[in-house]
This record gives structure tokens, C-alpha cells and sequence, in this order.
């Protein structure tokens, strides 16, 4: 399993909407939100799974910017 911690940033207009949309995306979870940044982590199985979301993070409305702050590999148990 990956997970990562990121750093995404979005428009004055579109922050409330993209923090809707961060929220309803499987396998990312929306920890803090703070001015026009909002941290979320991110888990996914493989690298490529999380590369794709990734992606769907930075396509959402009103996302201007996303920073991995972060990231480990864990095992599965």
C-alpha cells in the first residue's frame, strides 16, 4: 500500500467544491483545510493506481496546484 500526503491548492471560488469533491474520492481523506490549501492523504495499492489518483486529484474543478508533501510504502498485514 502507498500513502501519501499532499498539498493541494485551489481557487478562491472553487475551494468549497473542491473540498466536496477531494472528500468523495476513493482512497483520499481530507485532514485540514487552511485558507486556499487543503492537506489530504492519499492510499492506493501500486504505484500506477496511485499515480491515476493523483491525476483525478489535480483534474477536479477549481484545483490550481497539488504537492506531494510526503509519501511510504507499507505492507499489507
Amino acid at each position: 500500500m502507498i500513502e501519501s500526503y499532499l498539498v493541494v491548492e485551489a481557487a478562491t471560488a472553487k475551494l468549497g467544491a473542491a473540498a466536496l469533491a477531494l472528500g468523495a474520492l476513493e482512497g483520499v481523506r481530507l485532514h485540514n483545510n487552511e485558507g486556499l490549501r487543503l492537506v489530504i492523504t492519499a492510499e492506493a495499492p501500486t504505484e500506477a493506481k496511485m499515480e491515476a489518483l493523483i491525476g483525478r486529484v489535480c483534474a477536479l474543478p477549481g484545483v490550481t496546484r497539488a504537492r506531494i508533501v510526503h509519501q511510504r510504502m507499507r505492507n499489507a498485514v
